[in-house]
Parts: C-alpha cells; sequence; structure tokens
C-alpha cells in the first residue's frame, strides 16, 4: 500500500510537468521570414514558409514534420523563437518548432463553445493576444501569459466600437499598433490591446473578402493571404498599405483552409536599392542600405560588405549613422566593419561611378555580417522594388547613344513635334538652339542637332525637320432636292495612303472601311465634316453645307377619260420627289367608296383608278377623292377634290 501511495503521489506531482515538451525543441531563426500554417479539408494542419518568385507566384514550402494537429491562431515568440498555436478542436495551446512538431502545453480555459481563429504575440513576448468569435462577430479579446508555465488567460476584454469579423491580427514592429482584418466588411481595422476598442478608419476594399493571415516585415509594410473578392478559395497574397487601407493582389498561391499566419520582424534585416537604375557609362549611382534593427536591443560589431561588379568604383560614404570602420573607396568592395545598430530604422549612402564602357546589367547583393545565431549570424540584402525575397538588387548601364534620325522628321503644319536626346541621367545635352534639356519641342523646319556626354565619352547627332503641307476641300456649300442623291468627293494635297474619317451632325450614312468619297442622300439641311490623315500623321479638316429643297411640286389631276385609247386611262397621282401614297380614296356623288389604294408611289402610271367598279365600268359623271402623301422627310400632307371622269 505504502508504495501504491508512493507511485499515486508521485504520478500526480509530475503529471502538471507533462505539458512541457518531452523532446529538445528546435527553434527558428528570426529572419523575417512569413510562416502559414494550413490544412486541406479536414486534416492536420502543416506548418510552411512561404516563399514569393520573382513573378509574383506564391509556394508555400512544407516544414519537415506535420503538426499532427488542427491548429487555427498562431503567433511568432520572438523571445524563444518558437511559433504558439492554438488548436481549433480541442483549444489547447501548443508549441511548434523549426521541424515542423508540435508540443502539446495547456487546454485553454476558454468558452469551448466559441471559435478562437486569430493570434498574435507581443512584441516583448510576454503575451498571446487571442480573439474569440462568436458566429460572424469577433466578441472578446484575450491576453495569454506565455511568462507563466501554467499559460493562465490574465485578462478578457470585450471588444468594443464596430461589429467586426477579425480573421487575423498582428502588431507593427515600429509603431506597436495591432491591426486586424475584418471580414464582414472587407477592411482593414486596429485593435486597442490595453481596452478592446475596435477602430475602423479604413475603407472597405473591393479586393479581398477574407484574410486568414496577416503580417508584418521589418520594415512595417503588412502582407496578407486569403481570399480574393469573388472568390471561394484562400489563395490570394495581398499587400496592405497601413496608411490608407488599400489592398493589392500581389500573387497567387495553393487553396487553404483552417489558415493562420505569422512572422517574426523582430529581427535586423537588410534592404538594398539604387538610383537611377539606369545610367551610361561614367555616371555617379547611389546605393542606399537601409537597415531596421527591432530586435529589442542595440547591436554592435555588425559588418556591412559588398562586392560590386569590376566596372564600378566606390566614390565615397556621404552618411553613415553607424560608425566602424570604412574600406573600400576607391574600389570596388565595401566594406564597413566594427558598426553599432540602435532601435529603429536608418541608411547607409554610398556613391559610386561606373566605368567607361560598363554596358551591361549587374546584380550583386550586399550582407550584414555579425548577427546573433537567433538571428541567422547574417542578413542578405533585399531589392525592396520586386516580390522576391532576399534577392540581388538590379542596375542596368546603357552605351552612350543617340539616333535622331528614327524620331519623326516631318512637321505638320500650325504643329509641333518633340526630338529626344535621351532618357537616361547622367548625360549632359548641347542642342544647335541653345537648349540644355534631354529633349526639345520643335514647330519649325531646318536642321537640329544635338551633342551628348557622359563624362568619357561623346555623342553627336543631327536630323532636318521637312514640314508637310497637308490640305482637304470639300467645295462650297450644296444645294440639293428631298431625295436626290450627292456624291462628297474632298481634294487633298497629302500623299500617299490617307485615312479619312466622316462624321456629320443630323443624320449616319454608311461608311464601312475608310471612304474616299461618300455617298449621301439627307433629307434634312446637314453640315458634313472629312478628317484626314497622312501617313506621317500629320492631319487636315474641312466641311460643307449640304441644303435640301423641299418643293414637294405634288399634281392631281381633275379629269381621266378610261376609254382605252392609250390617253389619260387612269387617275393618278404626280408630283416631284420621292412621296409615297399613304391612301388614295375615291367616292360616287352619293358617297359610295369605288376605289381605294393604300399605298404605292407617286407618278406611277400603272397605279391609281382604272374608272372599274366591282369590274364594272364606272359611269361618266362627277367623282370626290382623298388622299394622303408622306414625304422622305416623313412629312405628311392630305389632299381632297373632285374628279370627272368622262368616256
Amino acid at each position: 500500500m505504502r508504495v501504491d501511495f508512493l507511485l499515486k503521489f508521485l504520478w500526480l506531482s509530475v503529471l502538471p510537468l507533462l505539458t512541457f515538451p518531452l523532446f529538445a525543441q528546435q527553434p527558428f531563426v528570426c529572419q523575417n521570414n512569413f510562416y502559414f500554417s494550413f490544412g486541406v479539408g479536414s486534416g492536420n494542419s502543416q506548418l510552411h514558409e512561404v516563399i514569393i518568385d520573382i513573378d509574383g507566384n506564391v509556394d508555400f514550402v512544407p516544414l519537415p514534420n506535420s503538426t499532427n494537429v488542427r491548429l487555427n491562431a498562431i503567433g511568432y515568440r520572438s523571445t524563444d523563437n518558437l511559433i504558439y498555436a492554438v488548436g481549433s478542436l480541442d483549444e489547447r495551446l501548443y508549441q511548434i518548432d523549426a521541424t515542423g512538431r508540435s508540443f502539446p502545453l495547456v487546454i485553454l480555459d476558454v468558452n469551448h463553445s466559441n471559435g478562437f481563429w486569430a493570434a498574435t504575440i507581443t512584441p516583448n513576448g510576454d503575451e498571446m493576444i487571442i480573439l474569440e468569435q462568436v458566429g460572424r462577430s469577433t466578441i472578446a479579446l484575450l491576453k495569454i501569459d506565455l511568462t507563466d508555465p501554467t499559460y493562465p488567460i490574465k485578462q478578457r476584454l470585450p471588444l468594443s466600437g464596430a461589429d467586426v469579423q477579425t480573421t487575423d491580427i498582428a502588431f507593427d514592429p515600429i509603431t506597436g499598433l495591432l491591426y486586424g482584418y475584418d471580414a464582414n466588411n472587407t477592411r482593414l481595422v486596429t485593435i486597442n490591446p490595453d481596452n478592446g476598442t475596435v477602430n475602423t478608419p479604413f475603407p472597405q476594399s473591393n479586393v479581398a473578402d477574407k484574410i486568414g493571415g496577416i503580417y508584418f516585415d521589418a520594415f512595417g509594410n503588412v502582407f496578407g493571404y486569403g481570399n480574393a473578392a469573388n472568390d471561394d478559395e484562400a489563395k490570394t497574397f495581398f499587400g496592405i498599405n497601413k496608411e490608407t487601407g488599400e489592398i493589392t493582389n500581389l500573387g497567387t498561391g495553393p487553396r487553404a483552409s483552417s489558415k493562420d499566419g505569422c512572422a517574426c520582424p523582430f529581427t535586423i534585416d537588410l534592404l538594398k536599392n539604387v538610383t537611377p537604375r539606369q545610367v551610361v557609362p561614367c555616371t555617379e549611382v547611389t546605393y542606399t542600405f537601409e537597415i531596421a534593427n527591432l530586435s529589442g536591443t542595440e547591436r554592435t560589431g555588425a559588418v556591412l560588405s559588398d562586392t560590386m561588379p569590376d566596372e564600378f568604383v566606390i566614390l565615397d560614404v556621404p552618411y553613415n549613422p553607424y560608425g566602424g570602420t570604412v574600406e573600400g573607396i576607391g574600389t570596388n568592395i565595401l566594406n564597413i566593419s566594427n558598426m553599432t545598430i540602435p532601435l529603429g530604422i536608418d541608411s547607409i549612402k554610398v556613391v559610386i561611378e561606373t566605368l567607361p564602357f560598363a554596358e551591361g546589367i549587374y546584380k550583386n547583393q550586399a550582407y550584414l555580417d555579425n548577427l546573433p545565431a537567433g538571428l541567422g549570424g547574417r542578413a542578405p540584402s533585399d531589392d525592396p522594388t520586386t516580390l522576391l525575397n532576399d534577392d540581388s538588387t538590379t542596375i542596368e548601364v546603357f552605351p552612350l547613344v543617340v539616333n535622331l534620325a528614327s524620331q519623326q522628321q516631318n512637321l505638320c503644319e500650325g504643329a509641333s513635334i518633340e526630338l529626344i536626346g535621351g532618357t537616361i541621367e547622367g548625360i549632359d545635352y548641347q542642342w544647335n538652339t541653345g537648349s540644355t534639356e534631354p529633349a526639345i519641342q520643335v514647330s519649325e523646319p531646318g536642321t537640329y542637332a544635338v551633342t551628348i556626354t557622359n563624362g568619357c565619352e561623346i555623342e553627336i547627332d543631327s536630323v532636318i525637320i521637312s514640314e508637310e503641307p497637308i490640305s482637304v476641300d470639300l467645295g462650297d456649300d450644296i444645294t440639293i432636292n428631298l431625295g436626290d442623291y450627292l456624291t462628297l468627293d474632298p481634294v487633298t494635297n497629302a500623299i500617299g495612303t490617307i485615312n479619312y474619317d466622316w462624321t456629320d451632325v443630323a443624320v449616319q450614312f454608311p461608311c464601312v472601311d475608310n471612304c474616299s468619297t461618300l455617298e449621301v442622300r439627307p433629307f434634312f439641311d446637314t453640315n458634313y465634316e472629312v478628317n484626314i490623315t497622312s501617313p506621317s500623321g500629320c492631319m487636315a479638316t474641312d466641311n460643307v453645307n449640304v441644303i435640301v429643297t423641299k418643293d414637294r411640286g405634288i399634281y392631281i389631276p381633275n379629269v381621266f377619260s378610261p376609254n382605252g385609247d392609250g390617253m389619260n386611262d387612269r387617275f393618278y397621282i404626280m408630283g416631284k420627289g420621292f412621296a409615297q401614297i399613304l391612301t388614295l380614296n375615291i367616292y360616287d356623288r352619293w358617297g359610295n367608296l369605288v376605289f381605294n389604294q393604300k399605298s404605292g408611289e407617286i407618278n406611277d402610271s400603272n397605279g391609281g383608278w382604272d374608272g372599274l367598279f366591282t369590274g364594272r365600268t364606272a359611269p361618266t359623271g362627277v367623282y370626290h377623292y382623298y388622299a394622303k402623301i408622306v414625304y422622305l422627310d416623313l412629312i405628311e400632307e392630305s389632299f381632297v377634290g373632285d374628279l370627272t371622269l368622262i368616256r
């Protein structure tokens, strides 16, 4: 009995310790990397490192081991370089190491009916912040004490302010602000971790729907991964402007579910930029090495090294707030040793010169060495103008060339053209007009020359600019009768294949493709305009007024003799133009309708009344007619009168 009691006592004594890892954990290296945890379907979660290539394609590289649990809310703790996560099935707290293995800690004292999707860890590593979710609403902010081995929830703050569904949160490593993404209103929000107030200063986004993982880099830039607008799958990588809330689609990757992201921006990172990026030989350019130290302490003894291309020579280091010993002036190899890097962000400026005939595309990378092992020991430089991580910085050196002959050489009358001597920085220009600008405006014909130099080479070029006369004439105003056709035939002095563009202010007319002449039949007074363009781009325009006379000239006879002698055998309506008969009725003296015509054209001798009524000869006498006419311009007119039939 004493042995059983002792064993039970020992078991109860060590049981709390079993919540700690039984195997050695391999910590991450805090190097500004982005990690993403997601499962596919209902499977366990796998932790991945997010890699973005130069084309913006997102690749998730899985860590060696599976977590063997289903996780959601994760955060990176910079003090022990482990990732902490919440199990989505049991709300247990886990640690994840650099191999991807999960180590169970404690079951959190939370309402297990609610969801816990979003998490992050405070910059000092003392607390893990998780958000409590009910339905589509985030209701509370919970703080887990990571300094206590029992990991208690030290505070629960109900959220106040806007109703949000926050799918992930992250601290800005520079300002300390806590940012989140509100899936209900598709917008960036901030949350005050001290009182739980939700602030919504940002507009709604039409680019992103849900962002299941957001993170900051060491320079305070924020990114995310989730669902694009109108996309049911989470497979889009976003850039987020923390000042304006604007969201940009940067690339796509694999589909993810039960997802969350985290990063370790609390490190030392190095950006390398160059201005200008396109130069000619013998040009001074400035490299800017921007260093962000968010590691929590000042770093001493750091070394910055950069082996420039052989065609470059270092002239000066005009700005260096980090001190140390600068070596390499007059060579192509920069080395600044024994630097002291305080907390914050600053930069080193290095001026170099490209040597004569140094044409080509050059890529090189700098390194920041002698960093702590927990920060990777070395930080390679990254080109901030690309999405690719830790990539070389590119500069292109062009040969000194000027070619005026390849530019437009004809001058349109009354216009001007631009002559460009060059577009690359580092060139001096001298035109024969006296201008020293890279380009000049030319409005007169003549010879124009430019001399360009980069300090070690000279190029001269010239071009003769001639004026191209161009005109078009449609003639004087034209008068036609209603219904007449008219051909407009412009006269021009332009040479070559001319483009014709016709417009009018009143009616549309058919012109299938580049009509050099135009046939029209206007029913109203119309102004026609033609614009022509020569092969060299010169243009001219003219217009003409076409006046339409509307002398209707309708004539209706008052007697006819349908006796078969071939003369005046039919009664029909005559007149000018192209009017249509809508109605022609003829009545006898008692009002009986003896003839009805419902359509037809005027001047049709085969139409009208032939003097028959119900197939029999109508008697001689006086008849009455009613006619209704419509003209081409849709004007209608009615006529009534008497008609005498003579046999």
